[in-house]
């Protein structure tokens, strides 16, 4: 089977010294480093998704309408690792300790997010307004 993919978005954990929370979209790459110890080549980015702009936009707006507001600011965080791939790609994470891994409050708004901008939530793009989330 022969596959062609349009771009790739990694779903993955964000972690820092501090270990403030943080929901975040970042490219992938090493610019001007010349080292690559978390992976990807020295120097050297991967081409960025187109969807990196959406949903930061998306996720920052969907953050602003929901209870995660006072807990999870929303970064657009430099590139700084791999993996090295040639195909457009993001990560998008949760940061920063496992204390915030494991909150499915904010693992459950990224799906939102992230089910929204791929369109497996079956609504069309600004049907509602620009709020793309349901009512409870």
């Amino acid at each position: 089977m022969d596959l062609t993919l349009s771009d790739i978005i990694f779903l993955s954990k964000h972690a820092s010294k501090q270990g403030l929370p943080a929901l975040t979209v970042h490219p992938i790459g090493n610019p001007g480093r010349s080292d690559a110890q978390a992976g990807g080549k020295p120097g050297l980015c991967v081409p960025p998704s187109p969807r990196i702009a959406p949903l930061y936009r998306r996720l920052h707006s969907a953050v602003r309408g929901s209870d995660l507001s006072e807990d999870f600011p929303v970064s657009l965080e430099a590139t700084h690792h791999g993996p090295w791939v040639h195909t457009p790609s993001l990560f998008a994470e949760i940061g920063s300790s496992e204390e915030q891994w494991t909150r499915r409050d904010a693992s459950e708004l990224w799906a939102d997010v992230l089910a929204s901008e791929l369109r497996l939530d079956g609504k069309e793009e600004g049907g509602g307004g620009g709020e793309w989330w349901e009512e409870e």
